[in-house]
Parts: structure tokens; sequence; C-alpha cells
């Protein structure tokens, strides 16, 4: 008689599973892969599983415990299992329809897997063949822009090259219309004038220092009268009475007498300057041409520059006067026999020097002579080359003769001279500046009227300052005049 199973369901596990000897049901089974499976019965359609050790066991026999009421909702549950080393148990039936549903089941999914690989493959091929065709677009672009860029390149060539030549011809006329060798000759910039100006002074500058070394220089009183005459013209506020002193000047101050003393003979002796308001007196001959032809070129420019303005206008004049001494000047080079010019500029040496002598040393009188022949020389090239010019350049003394009247004091114009001593950070400012008087002229100024266009000569520009040493007005007013 089949005994009873006792009630499980009071121990609480879900699908518990007992036997009347309390050993759990199992079977192995093999699946198509060669791997081993262990099945738990459990209440299906009353289908007889067999346990490990072999003994059938039928629904009846067996009691299963569930959670739920409903006995037929589980279905066998499979795990798998390492190979057993016993003996297989039988159940052949059961283990052919679970190996047949696993190989449905294997079917299935590689069914499945198959057409997700082919549904994959075909969209990375239609991906690939979509990029390569992007990539052949791209290259194209890139070669259409490589062409393009060379044609661009040829042209920017073209058009460098184009205005090259452009540049060129350019430059070729600007120097035909500066130098005017068609009409009036080469001609110069502002700048060559003005270096050319400063590196003569800057030679004279040089020259005079020597003079300073000189510990027996004549007081004023006991100097020439030719020498206190051109004194008047570089001290034009000092009176007769300090010009008459017994007492030495300073070292500094020596050499800015000799300065102002070879400045003045040069601008005077060898600049010819055509007359302006504040200077009317006839101007020198050119010294860089023979006596005859500079007599010639001083006849005819006074007659053509005292004609009515109607008449002859001034750019007329000066076109004139720039053709005439640039011809003079090649017929001077041409005619090397000539030696008046040389004779010229020793006369004015001698002058020159005469005047300075006094304050040099003895033991390098010789030889400052012969540099100042140098310096001299220089000045009548640069006087050759403002005369040439079509704008009319001009070197005059700031201080204009007659300069024995001291009437009215001589102060420090900011537009024509510059204080070679001022300093500004020093606590001069333009009111005091304005007041200031000058007490020694070291150097001349350079004017300029006109341009090379031939317009504007009834404008002048101070190009370069007259270099002065001035005084504060304090120390002006404590000083009588006499």
């Amino acid at each position: 008689m089949k005994e009873k199973l006792p009630d499980l369901r009071q121990r609480g596990g879900a699908d518990t599973y007992a036997r009347h000897d309390a050993r759990p049901p199992s079977q192995t089974y093999e699946n198509v892969d060669g791997q081993l499976l262990e099945v738990k019965p459990c209440y299906n359609d009353g289908i007889n599983l067999h346990a490990n050790d072999g003994t059938p066991q039928e629904h009846r026999g067996v009691a299963a415990v569930h959670s739920t009421h409903d006995k037929r909702r589980d279905m066998p549950h499979v795990q798998q299992k390492r190979p057993s080393t016993g003996p297989r148990s039988g159940g052949s039936s059961v283990g052919s329809l679970i190996g047949k549903g696993m190989r449905r089941l294997n079917k299935s999914y590689q069914t499945e897997d198959t057409g997700a690989s082919r549904d994959l493959t075909a969209r990375a091929v239609a991906q690939d063949q979509s990029w390569e065709h992007e990539i052949h677009r791209l290259r194209a672009v890139i070669n259409s822009q490589h062409e393009e860029i060379g044609v661009m390149s040829s042209r920017l060539q073209a058009e460098e090259l184009n205005n090259k030549k452009l540049r060129e011809s350019m430059n070729k006329m600007i120097l035909a219309m500066e130098s005017k060798d068609l009409f009036v000759g080469r001609q110069s910039t502002d700048d060559t004038v003005s270096s050319r100006f400063g590196q003569l002074l800057g030679q004279v500058k040089t020259w005079s220092v020597p003079f300073a070394e000189n510990d027996r220089a004549l007081p004023l009183a006991d100097l020439p009268d030719t020498t206190k005459t051109m004194l008047r013209r570089i001290l034009p506020n000092t009176p007769s009475s300090d010009l008459s002193r017994r007492s030495r000047p300073s070292p500094k101050v020596i050499r800015l007498l000799v300065r102002g003393l070879v400045s003045l003979g040069i601008t005077e002796m060898l600049f010819r300057t055509l007359p302006t308001p504040s200077q009317p007196e006839p101007p020198a001959n050119d010294a860089w041409v023979d006596k005859e032809l500079a007599q010639a070129i001083h006849l005819v420019e006074m007659r053509f520059f005292g004609a009515d303005p109607k008449a002859i206008s001034l750019r007329e004049f000066h076109d004139w006067r720039a053709l005439s001494t640039n011809l003079a000047s090649k017929q001077g080079v041409s005619n090397k026999s000539d030696k008046s010019s040389e004779a010229h500029i020793r006369n004015c040496m001698a002058q020159i020097f005469a005047a300075v002598v006094p304050f040099a040393p003895e033991r390098r009188r010789a030889q400052l002579e012969h540099d100042l022949f140098g310096i001299l020389h220089q000045a009548v090239e640069l006087s050759q080359m403002l005369r040439c010019q079509r704008a009319c350049w001009s070197v005059r003394h700031v201080v204009p003769p007659p300069s024995s009247s001291f009437d009215i004091p001589l102060l420090l114009n900011e537009f024509t001279m510059e204080d070679i001593d001022g300093d500004m950070a020093g606590g001069d400012d333009l009111a005091s500046t304005a007041k200031k008087t000058v007490s020694i002229v070291v150097s001349p100024a350079l004017f300029k009227r006109g341009n090379t266009d031939g317009e504007q000569f009834d404008v002048e520009t101070c190009v370069v300052k007259a270099e002065v040493n001035a005084r504060p007005p304090a120390r002006q007013a404590s000083s009588g005049r006499h």
C-alpha cells in the first residue's frame, strides 16, 4: 500500500519538492552540445521523471508543495551541471524531448543571430561605401582647390611683378622730377641740405676745441679793432664797456666766441644770400666761380630780382637763377686753370683767422690755419649746391648789421634761435624763454623759400635754427647798459 507523503507547505519553501525518503528527485540529461543538464521534477500533466538513483516516481507518489494553489503553472526548471562520474539513469523519452527543445531553441537563436549579423553587415558595408564616396568627393574638392590656388598664385606673382615695374617707373619719375636734369639740374632734398649744413657746423665746433687750452688768451680790451667789430655782431647785447675790460674770458666762453667768429665770416664771405627786408645789403659774390663770371651773375640777378613781379614772377626768376648757376658750376668745373676760387677762399681764411688768432695757442696756430682752409672749402661746395637749387636757400646771421646800436636788446626768438644751454627741465618755461636775451650768437640759421616745384616763394621757413647762448632776464637786468 502506497504511503501518503506529508504536507510540506507549512515549511514555507516556495517550489519545494519532497519524497518519502526526503531526497529531492532530479534527473541528469545530455543536451545537443554534450553538456549535462539536471531536471528538477514538478507536476506537469502527470509526466513522471526519474531520480538520480534511477527509481521512477509517479506524481501520486510525489507531493509538491507550492506557495500558490495552481500546481500546473510551473514548468521544468533546467540548470547546467558538471558531468557526473556516476552512471546515467534512464528517462530517454524526456531527454529526447528536452534535447529537441534545446535544438529548436538554438536554431531559433542562430536564425535570429544570423539575421541580425546580416543586417549589421549590410549596414556596415553601406556606411563604408558612403564614407568611401565622401572621401573621393573631398579629394576631388581638394584637388580643385589646389588647382585654384595655383592659378591664384600665378596671378599674384604676375601682379607683384607688375607692381614692381610700376614702382620702378614711379621712382624713376620721382627722381626725374626731383633732379630736373632736363631743366635746372639735379635737386637735393631738405634732409640732404640740412645734413650738409649740420656737418659744416660740426666741423667748426670740433676745430674750436684747442682754443680752450690757451691760458694766455688776450683780454677783450687788447683785441684788434677788426676783431672787436666782428665781436659786436656775435655779442649783440654786450655794452662797449664790457669789451674794454681787462679780464680774460673763461675757456668755455672762448670756444663760443671762436665758433661765432668763424661762423660769421663763413656766412657773410662765402654764402651768397639775396636781399631780405631785414638785410637789404647787396650779397657777396659767388666764391665758386671766377671773379668776372661772379660779377656778371650778380649784375643780372639783381636786375631781375628788382624787376616788376608782374613782368617777371618769382617762379620765373628762380628758374632762371637755378639754370644759370647750374651752367656756371659746370663751366667752373671744366676750367681747371682758374685759381680765382682758391684765392678767394684764402683771402677769407686770412680775415677769419686774424679775428680768432688772439685766442689760439701759439704752438697749434699753423695746424689750425691749415684745418680752417679745409672747412672753408667745404663751405664753398655747400654754397654752390644751395645756389643750384630751384628753391631759394639762404644762410644768414641772426644779428643784422649795423650792430653798434643797442637801442633794442636782441631777445631769444624760439622760431629762429636755439639756446644751447637751455634746460626746460631745470625750470625754464615759455614765459621766461621768451624774455631771454641773446648773449652770444654761436652759429647762423638756414632758411628756405619755395620748393622744387617752383611754388610758395612767398613763404620762408627756418629749416635749421641758429645756436645762441641766452641769459635769463634777471641777470640781464642786473647789468646796466651804456
